[in-house]
This record gives C-alpha cells, sequence and structure tokens, in this order.
C-alpha cells in the first residue's frame, strides 16, 4: 500500500507505517530515537491517562457513565506473523498506538493446530514467507521483535505486551503445551473451528451451518468451549460466542440466545480459575451491532463471578488498532467491571496500573 495515508501518518514504499513528522531538524537521544518524537508521543499518552483529570474522550465517558476512566488498550492485535494479517511490523502497530494515546498493546499472533488443516493453516509468517508453526524457531524472531520495540517505545509510555491467540480443538492438548513453554505475557484461547471447518470463515462456515441443527450447533460449540476452559491454558477467551457473525445468517435471530441455559456453568467454571473473557470489538466493523460476547454474556460472566476482562480490536492492519476500544470500555464502566492488562500471565486492573503509571 505504498503512499497511502492512515490517519496522522504514512505508508512508505516498503509498506511500513509511520506517523507524519516535522520537517525541522529534530534532535535524537543517545539511543537514536528522535526526542522531538519521544516529546510528543509521551504527550499523546499523557493526554489518555490524563482523562482522569477531566480531560480528553475519556473524560467525555466518564462524565456520561460517572465511572472512573480506564486507561485505553487494545489486547488483540495481529501483526505480520499472523497467516491473515497484513503485511504490517509490530513497529507500525507501535507507532500507530501512540498516534492513537494507547497505553499499552498485546500482540496476539495467531496460530492453529488442527492436523486436519496442515495444508490450510498450520502456519505462521515469518521473512514474508510461511513458516510451520511446530517449528518454533519463528517464536525466537517474535519475542526478539517485541523486545526491540519495547526499547525503543518505552520512552513514549507505550507499553508492549507478548501475546498469541492460540485455536483450540480437542486433542491439540500436546502442541499447545509444547508451544506455552515460552514465556508470554498473555495467553488468548479461541474457538475457531469445529469439525475441522472454520465457522469463523465467510467462505467455509455455510458448510459447517448448514449440516447442523442450532441445537446440534451449540452442543458442539460448548463442548469446545468447556474442553478450553478445563485445559488451564488460558488466561482469557476471545470472541466467544463467534459462531454470531456468520450463523446467524443460517439460524436466524435465534441464535442470538443460544447459550441461555449452557454458558453459565463454563463462565462459573472461569471465573473459579481466575480466568478473563475478552470484549471483542471486531463485531462492529463486520456491521454486528453488538461486540463479542453479546452484553446478555457480559452480564452472566459478572453474576457469574468473572472479574477479569480485556479489550482488544482485533486488528489485522493498523488502521483497525484501538477500533472501538472507548466504547467496550464504556460498557465495562456501566456494568461496574474492569479492563486489566497482563505481565507475565498476572491479570492487573488497570486502575492498579494507572496507579503503577503515576507512582
Amino acid at each position: 500500500m505504498p503512499g497511502a495515508s492512515l490517519g496522522k501518518g504514512t505508508f512508505s514504499e516498503r509498506g511500513r507505517w509511520s506517523p507524519l513528522r516535522s520537517k525541522s531538524k529534530r534532535k535524537t537521544n543517545t539511543r537514536g530515537v528522535s526526542t522531538t518524537k519521544t516529546a510528543q508521543a509521551a504527550q499523546n499518552i499523557q493526554a489518555a491517562r490524563g482523562a482522569a483529570a477531566g480531560s480528553g474522550p475519556q473524560a467525555v465517558r466518564a462524565q456520561v457513565t460517572g465511572a472512573v476512566p480506564s486507561l485505553r488498550t487494545d489486547y488483540h492485535v495481529h501483526p505480520n506473523y499472523s497467516i491473515d494479517a497484513q503485511p504490517f511490523t509490530i513497529r507500525d502497530y507501535c507507532c500507530r498506538a501512540v498516534e492513537l494515546g494507547l497505553a499499552e498493546i498485546c500482540f496476539t499472533t495467531h496460530v492453529e493446530f488442527d492436523p486436519v488443516r496442515y495444508h490450510i493453516d498450520n502456519f505462521v509468517m515469518l521473512n514474508g514467507r510461511r513458516h510451520p508453526v511446530r517449528d518454533l524457531a519463528w517464536l525466537d524472531a517474535y519475542f526478539r521483535e517485541i523486545e526491540e520495540a519495547q526499547r525503543e517505545f518505552c520512552y513514549t509510555g507505550l507499553k508492549v505486551k507478548t501475546g498469541v491467540e492460540i485455536g483450540y480443538d480437542l486433542g491439540l492438548e500436546e502442541d499447545i503445551a509444547r508451544l506455552l513453554q515460552y514465556p508470554f505475557d498473555y495467553v488468548l484461547g479461541a474457538i475457531h473451528c469445529l469439525d475441522h471447518i472454520a465457522i469463523s470463515s465467510m467462505q467455509e462456515s455455510p458448510r459447517y451451518f448448514a449440516s447442523r441443527s442450532l441445537d446440534r450447533m451449540r452442543d458442539e460449540y460448548f463442548h469446545v468451549v468447556r474442553s478450553a476452559v478445563q485445559t488451564g491454558f488460558f488466561h482469557s477467551l476471545a470472541h466467544v460466542d463467534l459462531y454470531r457473525r456468520y450463523g446467524i445468517r443460517h439460524y436466524g435471530e435465534k441464535i442470538l440466545t443460544v447459550h441461555r441455559g449452557v454458558i453459565e456453568p463454563i463462565l462459573e467454571e472461569m471465573a473459579r480459575r481466575g480466568m478473563g473473557l475478552e470484549i471483542n470489538t471486531s463485531s462492529l466493523r463486520r456491521g454486528i451491532t453488538e461486540f463479542h460476547p453479546a452484553r446478555e454474556i457480559i452480564q452472566l460472566a459478572a453474576q457469574a463471578g468473572i472479574t477479569v476482562f480485556t479489550v482488544g480490536s482485533d486488528a489485522h492492519r493498523p488502521e483497525d488498532l484501538g477500533d472501538h476500544i472507548d466504547e467496550a470500555l464504556a460498557l465495562l464502566d456501566r456494568y461496574g467491571l474492569h479492563n486489566h492488562v497482563f505481565t507475565a500471565g498476572r491479570a492487573v486492573p488497570c486502575s492498579a496500573a494507572e496507579a503503577e503509571c503515576r507512582a
């Protein structure tokens, strides 16, 4: 996408996104990071955090809801390691995050291990080429690149975390356990496939939904969700009602309540384990009127005792980073729930993270 503009930045001829820079001569610090860029980035971050003092977009949200504003974070971001992401680097996303005034982002490269789908999606991208996901050499490069971003962007106040989104299915536990020997900050579990068919895909999903009654789909989906929770692998579950995305075209509005009576014990088990639930905003980009999950499921999660929530745009390109995050935070505020960040697998409510930043 050479030469295309994106907010307050541009794409280079090599496809790298960078914020617009002044043409004036700038000083650099001892690590080669522009002090002008650093100062501006720090102002962006502080503007977001300064909402608690009554300025910025979060202040408006706080005035409406009466809530203490949360740090603006994005905990579902797909860089160019994900095979379904556009070819933008970790650094490209960090530059965009600074422009947006995000306080923290977590990269969640998408991995799938289903051997039946080996030829389709058992890959990541490494140096612009498809790389077998089971060859964990890609993780060395992934962690190294994130560490470089942490060093470069620490002067801006942006925190950068290492995460992964794992597509779970029955029988994949050995592969997942091997992957999780790496020290991820955040491990996001997701159900993308049923019976080896991607229900998250516009092209594949009709083949699954057309061959199942609504009751059978419900039983199969939530059986896999329950099994994912019981593995203990995941810090949080992503887009837990993903079946709504394309299932509504086959089943109609009945799919909107199919979770009733089956999801409650799963949410209770998640609460018992201290697991989190993601508020995924990508649904709004697809014309769906509610987040994943819908408000009713968020309320059921709170009633079940879940206290850990994250928000994520599920961005596959920089222009989607932070998309609808403020609305998701407002929804959590409305229900008296709290956004969280993760460090080495430990969940911290953003109110505590904010206090730490101010200390």
